[in-house]
């Protein structure tokens, strides 16, 4: 459950643990009216709405339905809860249409039309959009945000909620975890919900308050700290090597298909990043061609030792497929068809 890391549930008596476990079980039985509540919002405006007013929850029987099991005051935080998976999911499939558009043949008008609507998640939109690429109307006249007062105003004052949230997670990591060296992903911390000029914003201040804070821990603790490149450490088995999209069933569960570990998906990419069985020096500059190229090269090279077999499922991912270390060299090597000379020879001598 959301903001319960801070109980000590393993010093509460059995009473309470019961309450909780009742609370939580509660919140995923109205977690599905939640979740059509905001589906039929998403498909009317385009949109998930966190912030319900209470007009709209009484026009709504699902919600009325949700409140009766765990009450008002708990729906508002199954909502956060909901909308915020419900936004990873749409996030990840406005992905796989992007690169279904750019992958297609339609000619560059066509193309231009889909990925605009797709950036803007205007799928559902009745209302006529914007296809032109050109300047805002600020910027034909000139201006710049940052010529306002208020808009000076509301970046300080979310530079100030970056640090301080910052802040407050880095102490909590390093209070419980105590960790002499701490590998940090080498993140881009856009958000696709937010607009260019908040996501600049967000990317440039996140990455001075983090640096800023990791060289105050070690000046004050001794604790080092490096940046790697995260790519494809999520969807990477951190015992075999494999992967794979479809390693990856949710934004917590991993599943490999190649060996069938199963793990939690933040130990997994963890351990990846920090594991000395990485792929490649993640501290190296490479695009996320080269990592994932990298990471199947690798991978081959440990399953085709021995002359082990490689698994079905390594031969039906579309990184592998795609990939030149599997098409030209490993492969083609452990792929190809016996020598019908030294079958007959085989033949003759049995």
């Amino acid at each position: 459950m959301k903001r319960c890391d801070h109980l000590p549930l393993s010093d509460a008596n059995p009473g309470k643990i019961r309450e909780a476990l009742d609370v939580l079980r509660a919140m995923r039985g109205a977690a599905p009216d939640v979740a059509a509540d905001q589906g039929q919002r998403f498909f009317e405006t385009g949109r998930f709405n966190k912030m319900v007013s209470a007009a709209g929850e009484a026009r709504s029987p699902r919600i009325l339905r949700a409140k009766t099991r765990v009450g008002a005051v708990r729906v508002q935080m199954l909502r956060y809860q909901v909308v915020r998976q419900l936004d990873s999911f749409m996030s990840n499939r406005s992905n796989d249409f992007k690169e279904t558009v750019l992958r297609s043949t339609v000619d560059d008008a066509v193309r231009h039309q889909l990925l605009t609507i797709n950036r803007a998640g205007a799928w559902f939109s009745r209302e006529p959009i914007n296809m032109a690429s050109g300047p805002h109307k600020g910027e034909k006249q000139g201006l710049k945000p940052n010529h306002s007062r208020r808009y000076r105003a509301r970046v300080a004052a979310f530079r100030g909620f970056l640090k301080t949230e910052i802040g407050r997670v880095l102490n909590r990591v390093i209070m419980q975890k105590r960790p002499a060296h701490v590998v940090l992903e080498k993140l881009d911390f856009r958000a696709p919900g937010l607009s260019l000029w908040l996501n600049r914003i967000l990317a440039r201040s996140g990455r001075v308050v983090i640096r800023s804070k990791m060289k105050d821990f070690e000046e004050r603790y001794g604790i080092t700290f490096s940046e790697v490149n995260p790519a494809y450490s999520s969807q990477t088995c951190s015992e075999c090597g494999f992967v794979s999209k479809a390693n990856r069933k949710t934004q917590s569960d991993f599943s490999y298909r190649s060996c069938g570990h199963e793990i939690h998906a933040d130990v997994n990419a963890a351990r990846n990043l920090d594991s000395g069985r990485s792929a490649f020096d993640r501290r190296a500059r490479l695009t996320k061609a080269q990592s994932l190229e990298a990471t199947i090269r690798r991978h081959l090279e440990r399953i085709t030792t021995r002359d082990r077999v490689i698994p079905a499922a390594v031969l039906s991912s579309p990184y592998y497929r795609a990939s030149k270390a599997a098409a030209e060299v490993l492969l083609t090597k452990k792929l190809q068809p016996p020598d019908p000379q030294d079958l007959g020879a085989d033949v003759s001598a049995g």
